[in-house]
């Protein structure tokens, strides 16, 4: 007789992965002093994250505990103000309900940066697992019983810098770009959570954003980050050491 989560790690080996991926990097989480990408958690202050259609403000945690009931959404957001920040923190959040055996799937997450010019998701997965020291087949079963929950970060990175003066062409190749993204959607089960982050000036419209990226109206809901206001940024420059008043011309944004 053996434990459903030692069932489950036959298929899966979840907690090595898990160890495997928190020392890698984050998207575009970076502490350009330092030269450095392995930035603390305490490093984080929660952003403020709005609901457009609603016009709903949602914290961390009522994120937090949406994806753990399987919800899905594209987080978007201005250069610098944190997306990636605000991705790796939530794949720690469910680290830690995971290992406490709150949740039974494994957070999966994907720089969509190293996967440029793929159109198989099974590639795209398998590709990863390597990159993870994890069996590539076992995280294509796990991803196929809906085991794992995906954080792919990057949208917006999935494309070589290019130009052409026609729109549509523009639009197409776009949306050509992301086939694997939309694919990866499609095939993911319904009962497993998806984030999709990237910035939001990348595509023309919200709807060519869902199109491109598989993301529907009747399942994905769309969460804008904005910059910190005034108390956020003194909350994050107190964390690194900066205790006096802010200058008016001062840039709100975390990167800057």
């Amino acid at each position: 007789i053996i434990s459903f989560d030692e069932l489950r790690s036959l298929l899966f080996d979840s907690l090595t992965y898990i160890n495997n991926r928190e020392k890698k990097r984050f998207g575009s989480v970076y502490d350009h002093v330092e030269d450095n990408y392995d930035i603390p958690l305490s490093d984080f202050v929660e952003p403020t994250v709005v609901d457009p259609l609603g016009a709903n403000q949602v914290s961390y945690r009522q994120l937090l505990d949406s994806l753990q009931t399987g919800s899905r959404c594209v987080l978007v957001a201005e250069y610098g103000v944190g997306k990636s920040m605000m991705l790796r923190h939530l794949f720690h959040g469910l680290v830690q309900r995971f290992r406490s055996k709150k949740n039974f799937r494994t957070p999966i997450a994907i720089n969509l940066r190293d996967h440029l010019g793929q159109t198989d998701p099974i590639e795209l997965l398998e590709r990863h697992a390597r990159a993870n020291a994890i069996n590539p087949s076992s995280l294509v079963a796990a991803w196929n019983a809906g085991y794992v929950d995906l954080l792919l970060d990057g949208f917006d990175e999935l494309t070589t810098r290019g130009w052409t003066g026609d729109v549509r062409r523009l639009k197409e190749y776009r949306r050509l770009s992301h086939s694997v993204v939309r694919k990866l959607v499609k095939e993911t089960p319904s009962n497993a959570s998806v984030v999709i982050a990237g910035r939001d000036a990348y595509f023309d419209s919200t709807g060519e954003m869902r199109e491109a990226l598989g993301a529907s109206e009747e399942s994905f809901r769309i969460l804008r980050v904005f910059p910190f206001d005034e108390k956020q940024s003194h909350e994050f420059l107190y964390k690194k050491g900066f205790k006096g008043d802010l200058p008016d011309w001062m840039p709100t944004r975390p990167l800057l």
